[in-house]
């Protein structure tokens, strides 16, 4: 999910599949095609504004203009063992 509350999520449409984006009440916002079926999707980059999307032997990578929310992002201090 971006800071605007839009969902990216991987689905059908076109040939191969892609991404779609979602405002926050369920409308179409838009849909990038792939040129291979879309398996999973992940925020990355120094800003979070980078689209990391796994396909069947690839590896794509969606600049975007709106940075993602953190959703359980933890951290461990140094002398802290995880539970």
């Amino acid at each position: 999910m971006d800071k605007l509350g839009n969902m990216y999520i991987t689905g059908p449409g076109g040939i191969n599949g892609g991404i779609w984006v979602l405002t926050p009440d369920g409308k179409r916002l838009g849909f990038s095609e792939l040129p291979k079926q879309a398996h999973n999707l992940n925020w990355g980059g120094s800003e979070g504004k980078g689209l990391y999307i796994t396909a069947m032997n690839a590896v794509y990578r969606m600049p975007l203009l709106v940075e993602c929310v953190q959703v359980g992002v933890h951290t461990l201090d140094s002398g802290t063992k995880p539970k």
